[in-house]
């Protein structure tokens, strides 16, 4: 597995909000790991916070609750190449 640079743009689905997280991606063959973001600890709201409070640099705070329904994301390498997204179609 190598380090892939990535972007997690991140929406707050209540607001609207949208944020781009830069961040890195761990993966097989320049491929980011989409998994992380679809099943695995990324897919969570408590975690999807800190990634969205870090995207704007703001101090981060853990009051989130487990769900899976607060935040959408968007997966997208270094070259623009979309690789995971629940953005599209909303």
């Amino acid at each position: 597995m190598r380090r892939e640079k990535i972007i997690v743009r991140i929406r707050n689905n209540e607001t609207g909000e949208i944020r781009d997280y830069h961040t890195e991606g761990f993966g097989e063959e320049g491929k980011p790991n989409a998994w992380y973001y679809s099943d695995g600890n990324g897919s969570c709201d408590c975690n999807r916070t800190l990634y969205f409070q870090r995207a704007n640099k703001e101090e981060e705070y853990f009051d989130t609750e487990c769900g899976d329904v607060k935040f959408s994301i968007q997966i997208i390498n270094q070259d623009g190449k979309v690789y995971y997204d629940e953005l599209e179609g909303e």
